[in-house]
């Protein structure tokens, strides 16, 4: 069998051994996507090396593989950011500013007494 566009990916990870279902296959995608957004490429790497070293294939043992490691380093859950899907929105470049300027909302000001 000749793999084609949907299991070309899994050939990268090693897989392709394993034959999905199209749904499923779709259904792995998706969730190793959000994956990779949410803990990066590295970290998502190095995952799915362990999850192939423990022949623990699937998206499902990725991410807990990913959320073990994140526990033993003491982070929070990554917070996965909803943009709209209008056209632009997710290219928005938004320009950071120092936000010392907002120390300034803290101070009390001694003119103030009441």
């Amino acid at each position: 069998m000749r793999p084609g566009k949907r299991t070309y990916g899994l050939q990268v990870f090693g897989l392709t051994s394993v034959i999905f279902p199209s749904a499923s296959l779709r259904a792995h995608t998706g969730r190793l996507l959000a994956l990779l957004d949410d803990y990066g490429p590295p970290e998502l790497a190095a995952a799915v090396a362990q999850a192939l070293a423990r022949d623990a294939l699937g998206a499902g043992a990725i991410a807990h593989i990913l959320e073990t490691r994140r526990r033993q380093r003491g982070q929070q859950p990554p917070i996965p950011l909803a943009l709209p899907d209008r056209p632009g929105v997710r290219d928005l470049d938004v320009p950071s500013h120092p936000l010392e300027s907002y120390d300034v909302l803290t101070r009390s000001d001694p003119d103030d007494a009441a």
